[in-house]
């Protein structure tokens, strides 16, 4: 052994899941960056699919950048004053069903709010939540009590249906 290779005092055993969760962490960061990427690949397809100017898709481009800079100061103050584990499955969730939203956007407008992160708020119930789906064209929505709404298929929340779409997902 070599000096080069001696390990600083203190720092001879990781604690125990240390590797695995950096591994977790670079995963969870590999899947951000290609999801923040694709975008870019895509632009020509959208244009076509959405009939989108070049201005739109400009502001497509940028409004995840514009929300992300906004929020990551406030996220990263707040992670470093609870716990960062909390943090990280909240935005895990958050930009899985962003991502999720991303995909059956079936508008412009609905591909801008859910690569901006953009939620629409509306009263408690799901006659609100279906009223202003159907106002913003929107295929897909919920509520906090857990409902999701479908309307390609129903009006309402319904738990049946939303383990028979999960399950047709996979």
């Amino acid at each position: 052994n070599s000096p080069a290779d001696a390990v600083p005092a203190g720092l001879e055993f990781a604690r125990p899941g240390a590797r695995w969760a950096l591994g977790v962490l670079l995963g969870i960061n590999l899947l951000n960056y290609l999801d923040r990427q694709v975008l870019y690949a895509l632009l020509p397809l959208i244009k076509i699919e959405f009939s989108a100017t070049d201005t739109q898709l400009g502001a497509l481009a940028s409004a995840f950048m514009l929300v992300y800079m906004s929020a990551a100061p406030p996220i990263g103050y707040l992670a470093d004053r609870s716990s960062r584990i909390a943090w990280i499955v909240f935005g895990l969730g958050f930009w899985s069903l962003a991502t999720v939203f991303s995909g059956l956007a079936r508008s412009y407008g609905q591909l801008f709010a859910a690569r901006a992160k953009l939620f629409i708020m509306t009263g408690v119930g799901d006659r609100y939540v279906t009223e202003e789906m159907l106002r913003g064209g929107f295929n897909l929505g919920g509520e906090q009590s857990g409902h999701v709404i479908f309307l390609d298929h129903n009006t309402t929340g319904d738990g049946c249906l939303t383990g028979l779409q999960l399950l047709a997902i996979m």
